[in-house]
């Protein structure tokens, strides 16, 4: 084996290396928002959703800037953090979910033990990003959260495109009494485990 091979085996392979660990940090920030966009086009202004993305993106560039100087790894530091931004935006759509499960007339919902099995698998997830990561892993999630992105972003384009002008005219009670929703419910949710794919504007107006 020549002295190439382990170089292109290795976690510093290929030239576009450096920059895959910000694109899948980028995929992972801008997939929630770019859903909820898709899931509620005809009723969210493009300026909370603009807005939203870009506050999205920018907090989780700053996490990998700073998991990176902290690690001393960038692919460590990548992984890292698009397995805490999964847990994040997980975290309201797990909750739901266990609010409506009582076995037993037990509810499972409860802020303090979901917080502590987040926390638990935030742990769990640093470690093995820390003491075991590849550069296949970083491969594989990028991706999933490449693919995670483009569906909704495909959805929007081809069904939403009709509904630009009348979603950036929100603002007054009359007309979103009159436009409704431009996108049925039956919009299937691409990621229960990421993303509530039934919030409103309303979310993208307090990110």
């Amino acid at each position: 084996m020549t002295d190439a091979a382990p170089r292109r085996l290795g976690i510093h392979s290929a030239p576009l290396s450096a920059l895959e660990p910000a694109v899948a940090v980028i995929a992972f920030a801008a997939f929630p928002v770019v859903q909820l966009l898709a899931v509620n086009a005809g009723q969210v202004a493009l300026i909370d959703a603009g807005r939203a993305l870009l506050t999205s993106v920018l907090l989780a560039l700053l996490a990998l800037a700073v998991a990176r100087l902290a690690i001393g790894h960038a692919t460590k530091a990548a992984l890292l953090v698009c397995g805490l931004l999964a847990l994040f935006y997980s975290y309201g759509q797990v909750y739901d979910q266990l609010r409506s499960l009582t076995p037993e007339g037990i509810t499972l919902g409860r802020h303090r033990y979901l917080l502590l099995a987040w926390a638990a698998l935030a742990a769990g997830w640093g470690l093995l990003a820390l003491k075991r990561a590849q550069q296949g892993w970083l491969h594989w999630m990028t991706g999933v959260g490449l693919v995670l992105l483009a569906l909704p972003a495909l959805h929007l384009l081809l069904t939403a495109g009709s509904s630009w002008h009348a979603a950036g005219a929100l603002g007054t009670p009359e007309l979103e009494e009159q436009q409704g929703p431009l996108l049925d419910s039956a919009y299937p949710d691409l990621c229960d485990g990421i993303l509530d794919a039934c919030a409103g504007e309303d979310v993208l107006r307090d990110f």
